[in-house]
This record gives structure tokens, C-alpha cells and sequence, in this order.
């Protein structure tokens, strides 16, 4: 573990904030979320985001991203359109956990009024500079007024993920829709059991993915918490066969294997 932390973070982790720690990967026997038990403090949390991790080499990465994730965030985007029954302009969103702010950016191109959530002061400066309006608490935002949240690889880096799937469904319009997506976990319990474990750059990354959800457990967990899944509309490209089978590979994946939920209300 050591020699893992040392090389992934080049030798930025105060160690000794880690000695004598427990590491220890647990499974909820409700909805089978596999979750490190022992996590950082506050302190240690500021300490992982905002030095242990390279900022610059983070922003860099998405600034300097190819077309393709643009492609899919503006996928993403005209999707909600055919989702919510409104003129652009009145259509509500929010990201929760924006990072650097590039979807926000997508999706006010689109016309919608975005807001977005971050704890990175870093990272909600350089949303700003880009024109992205910010929220920093949850109540910054009006109960009940959200037509659509986004939530991209964010849950499994919260202690809490109920709680924090709780507070988003309370910023939910009555019809409003919500999607999480999250690192494919699908097998860590499996491997855990039969192999052990050794540490990686997977859904059970220490320190950072403390939570390593399957659709299964995503959409359980939800469920409990007054949520229901539904479909979104397909996207299927038609210009090339290939490209077909490619979107058509995308879609059932998203649907049926992979942790990427749409969610709204359950009454």
C-alpha cells in the first residue's frame, strides 16, 4: 500500500497521516456496496484534493481532452432536451460535483440555466472564469426547482452517498430527473473474495473511490431512498454500420450493465 500511495501520488502524501490506520473493504448486506470502512477526515479529504492530487496536471487533462468527450458531453446534453418537456431556456440543471466546469460549459451552450456545485476553490475558480455560475451549499439552490442534476463520478468519493442522493432528490422538481454515474464495480466483491486484494487505479482506488457501486446496488440503494429508475431516450448513430453497432454496444451497456442511472421521483 505504501509503495502504491508513493508512486501514484510522486511521493505527495503525508505518510505519517496514514500510519498505524486500518485499511478495510466492507459490503453493505442490503445493496451489496462495497466500501472502505476506514476513510480520511475532513483535513485529510482537503489534503488529497487539493495537494496529494496534481491540479494542474488534472486541469490540463481535461482541457486538453480529444473531441470524443466533448462529443458525449453534448450527447448528454441535447438527451436531457427529449427528457424534459420545456424550451431550453427554462430548463433547469445542475451539476453536483463539476470539477473544472467543461459539462457546465456544454450545457449552457444548449441554452439551459446551469448551476454548478463544487468544493475545490481552485476548481470553481476556473468554472467562474469560464462564465459558470456556482452554488456552493445546497442551500444556494431552491427546493423542489432542478429539472435535471448531473452527477458524473462523484458518489464514489463521498463518505455518505445516501445521504448526499437524499439532498440531491430535495433540489428535484416533481418531474425532474436525476443521473448518476459512477466506476463500474462490477466483480470487486468476487475478486476480493476468491484472489485478495492488492492495491490499483479501479472502483476500489484507495483513498479517493472509498465506494464501489454495481448498477445493481446503485439502483437498490436509490430505491430506498424514494427514487425510481426510468429510460432514457435511445441515441443510436446511423452514419456507418460500424458506427452503429458502436452507439447500439453504448446503449445496452448503459442500460443494463453499466452503473449510469436515470432516476426521478418514485411517486
Amino acid at each position: 500500500m505504501a509503495g502504491f500511495l508513493e508512486t501514484f501520488y510522486q511521493s505527495r502524501v503525508q505518510s505519517d497521516l496514514l500510519h498505524n490506520h486500518q485499511y478495510t473493504i466492507c459490503e453493505c448486506q442490503f445493496c451489496k456496496l462495497v466500501f472502505q470502512q476506514h476513510i480520511l477526515d475532513q483535513a485529510g479529504m482537503e489534503l488529497l484534493y487539493g495537494q496529494w492530487i496534481d491540479a494542474d496536471q488534472s486541469r490540463r487533462k481535461r482541457q486538453q481532452s480529444k473531441s470524443k468527450l466533448f462529443q458525449k458531453y453534448a450527447a448528454e446534453c441535447e438527451t436531457i432536451a427529449r427528457l424534459i418537456d420545456k424550451p431550453p431556456h427554462d430548463i433547469r440543471v445542475v451539476e453536483f460535483g463539476m470539477g473544472w466546469g467543461y459539462w457546465c460549459r456544454m450545457a449552457t451552450a444548449f441554452n439551459y440555466k446551469v448551476t454548478g456545485m463544487e468544493l475545490s476553490s481552485e476548481r470553481i475558480s476556473h468554472a467562474q472564469s469560464m462564465g459558470v455560475s456556482i452554488a456552493t451549499d445546497f442551500s444556494d439552490i431552491e427546493a423542489s426547482s432542478v429539472d435535471f442534476i448531473y452527477a458524473n463520478q462523484v458518489l464514489e468519493h463521498v463518505a455518505d452517498p445516501a445521504q448526499i442522493i437524499s439532498q440531491l432528490k430535495t433540489l428535484l422538481a416533481p418531474s425532474g430527473v436525476l443521473l448518476l454515474r459512477v466506476p463500474d464495480g462490477r466483480g470487486v466483491a468476487d475478486t476480493l473474495r476468491t484472489s485478495g486484494w492488492s492495491p490499483s487505479m479501479n472502483a476500489i482506488h484507495p483513498l479517493e473511490h472509498i465506494n464501489a457501486f454495481t448498477r445493481t446496488c446503485l439502483v437498490t440503494l436509490c430505491r430506498g431512498l424514494g427514487l425510481k429508475e426510468i429510460s432514457a431516450p435511445v441515441r443510436l448513430s446511423a452514419n456507418t454500420p460500424g458506427r452503429f453497432w458502436r452507439s447500439a454496444r453504448r446503449e445496452f451497456n448503459d442500460r443494463f450493465k453499466l452503473p449510469h442511472v436515470y432516476l426521478t421521483h418514485a411517486s
